[in-house]
C-alpha cells in the first residue's frame, strides 16, 4: 500500500507502531489510494472474467496484492470483494510450498553468518546426519539437485490423519530414511522439485545454530522484515480453508517439514517482504538467491535458482515465481527485479488460479514494456 512505500525508511520499531494503527483501522487510508486502488482492482477483474478459468465456486475468495515501485496495491476478490482494508491486511493464509523461498533466504543469512559456502559438502560441516547424505552439499537442497526425492517412502507410515501428513511424523524419522538411502549419483545436479530437500534444510541450519529452525525464522526475516503476521504455529488465526470439494478444512500441523511447508502469513507480509528485498542492494542476501543455477527439464525456458524458479524470457526481464498449496489454501508470488513488480496471490483454496499472477504481472509492466533508469526496456 502507499503507506508502506514510505516505512522502508523508518526505524524497525517505528515501523511496528505505524503498522499496528493502520491494521487496527486508526490510520485513514487516503481517498486518492482507495481510487487508485478501484481502478487496478477494475482492470484485474477483467483479467479475471476475459483470461482466465477461475470459478469463485472452486475458490471462495481471493485476496492479492500487486507491487509497482514505491506502490503496495491489496484488493480482494469472492468472497473478500467487500472486505475492508485492515481486515485484508491481516488475514493469514497457509503458504504450502512457498514456505522454501523463506528458508531459501534464511540458509543465505546463517551461512553468512557462520561463513559457510553453500557448495560445502554436508559431511565437511561436522553435522549429526546420516553418512549417506554426506556429499550432498547446501547448494543441491536449495536447487533441487540433491538427487533426493519429493516425500520420504516411509511417510505414509506416520499418516494418522487424512490430509495431515507431517503431524506425526518427526525429524527423527526423516533422519532414519535418509540414513537408509544410497543416492544415485547420475541423479544429482539434475533438477527434482522435492519437499524433502528443505525438511533437511530446516535440520542443518537447526545444527549450524543450536537454535530451533522457528526461532531462527523469527528472528532473521520476520523481525527483519516487519512481518508481524507471520507464524508456524497457532492455526486458530488462520482464514477457513476448503477442499475441492468445498468442503471446510483443518489447518495442516508439522512435526517436521515446516521448513519446506509450513509457514503460515499474511497478505501484507509478503507484499512488505517482497518490495522491501526488490529496493536492497545487489549483493544482498535477498538478491544473491536469484542467480539461475540449473535449466529445468521439460521446461521451457525455466530455470531454477536458490529457492526461486525464473522463467527466462529472450526479450525481457527474468521472472522470478514460486507457489504453494495446502488441502484448503493456496499461495503464489511473481516479480521483476529490474522493474521492482510483483504480484502476491493468496486464496482459501488449492484449485488453480489460470495463471493469473503472471497474467496481472504483465498488465502491470505494460505488456513486457516499461522504462527503467530512463530506458526503455
Amino acid at each position: 500500500m502507499r503507506i508502506s512505500g514510505c516505512l522502508r525508511h523508518l526505524s524497525q520499531e517505528y515501523k511496528r507502531f505505524v503498522l499496528f494503527f493502520f491494521c487496527t483501522g486508526l490510520l485513514l487510508v487516503p481517498s486518492t489510494y482507495t481510487q487508485e486502488v478501484d481502478a487496478v482492482k477494475a482492470e484485474v477483474q477483467k483479467i479475471i472474467n476475459n483470461d482466465t478459468d477461475i470459478s469463485f465456486e472452486e475458490i471462495p475468495g481471493i485476496v492479492m496484492a500487486i507491487i509497482d515501485g514505491e506502490e503496495i496495491y491489496l484488493m480482494g476478490f469472492g468472497e473478500y470483494e467487500d472486505v475492508s482494508q485492515d481486515s485484508l491486511f491481516l488475514a493469514s493464509f497457509e503458504l504450502g510450498g512457498l514456505t522454501k523461498v523463506f528458508t531459501a533466504h534464511l540458509a543465505k543469512i546463517i551461512l553468512e553468518k557462520f561463513d559457510i559456502t553453500p557448495i560445502a559438502d554436508l559431511g565437511s560441516l561436522q553435522l549429526d546426519i546420516p553418512p549417506s547424505i554426506n556429499q550432498i552439499t547446501v547448494k543441491e537442497l536449495l536447487t533441487h539437485t540433491s538427487g533426493l526425492q519429493n516425500l520420504p517412502s516411509n511417510l505414509a507410515r506416520f499418516e494418522q490423519t487424512i490430509n495431515d501428513r507431517y503431524a506425526h511424523y518427526g525429524r527423527q524419522d526423516l533422519l532414519e530414511y535418509l540414513g537408509q538411502l544410497e543416492i544415485n549419483p547420475r541423479k544429482q545436479n539434475k533438477y527434482v522439485y522435492a519437499h524433502t530437500n528443505f525438511a533437511l534444510l530446516e535440520i542443518i541450519l537447526e545444527q549450524i545454530t543450536d537454535q530451533p529452525f522457528t526461532d531462527l525464522m523469527q528472528e532473521h526475516i520476520f523481525s527483519d522484515f516487519s512481518m508481524i503476521s507471520s507464524y508456524f504455529d497457532n492455526p486458530e488465526k488462520l482464514e477457513n480453508g476448503y477442499d475441492r470439494a468445498g468442503r471446510k478444512t483443518t489447518p495442516w500441523r508439522f512435526n517436521s517439514f515446516a521448513g519446506s511447508e509450513g509457514m503460515r502469513a499474511s497478505i501484507s507480509d509478503l507484499a512488505m517482504y517482497l518490495q522491501t528485498n526488490l529496493n536492497t542492494h545487489p549483493a544482498s542476501s535477498f538478491q544473491n538467491l536469484l542467480v539461475p543455477h540449473t535449466k529445468i527439464p521439460n521446461a521451457k525456458r525455466s530455470w531454477v535458482a536458490d529457492g526461486w524458479h525464473l522463467f527466462r524470457n529472450k526479450k525481457y526481464y527474468d521472472i522470478y515465481l514460486h507457489s504453494g498449496k495446502t488441502t484448503g489454501h493456496g499461495a503464489n508470488m511473481q516479480f521483476i527485479p529490474e522493474t521492482r513488480t510483483g504480484v502476491i496471490i493468496m486464496v482459501n483454496s488449492p484449485a488453480s488460479l489460470s495463471g493469473l499472477g503472471m497474467l496481472v504481472l504483465r498488465m502491470i509492466n505494460d505488456n513486457w514494456k516499461r522504462k527503467v533508469d530512463g530506458e526503455e526496456k
